[in-house]
């Protein structure tokens, strides 16, 4: 196996622990959360974006509407971008 198929397996794997975080988290519930947070709201919505976009990904990949390599490229650039917003998240509701 080659270094950097490993170092792609492992982001994977990391990637993966972060979503899993993403799909346990509770659904954001309007001002529910904390009212008055502008910015708490808008990285909630940054995330159910985000995830959608991961989505639609999958959804094209599967229609073969992209090659492999770029779905694999933009998935991993979304999944990171999930695993940042979601360590926003928890930092504001620790706050």
């Amino acid at each position: 196996m080659s270094i950097s198929l490993v170092l792609s397996m492992l982001l994977a794997l990391l990637v993966g622990a972060f979503l899993t975080g993403a799909f346990f988290e509770p659904a954001f519930a309007g001002d529910s959360v904390l009212p008055g947070s502008d910015a708490l709201r808008a990285l909630y919505d940054s995330k159910e974006r985000s995830l959608r976009a991961i989505k639609d990904l999958e959804l094209d990949y599967s229609m073969s509407k992209i090659s492999p390599e770029d779905f694999e490229r933009s998935k991993q650039e979304l999944s990171l971008e999930v695993a940042v917003i979601l360590d926003e998240i928890r930092k504001h509701e620790q706050r």
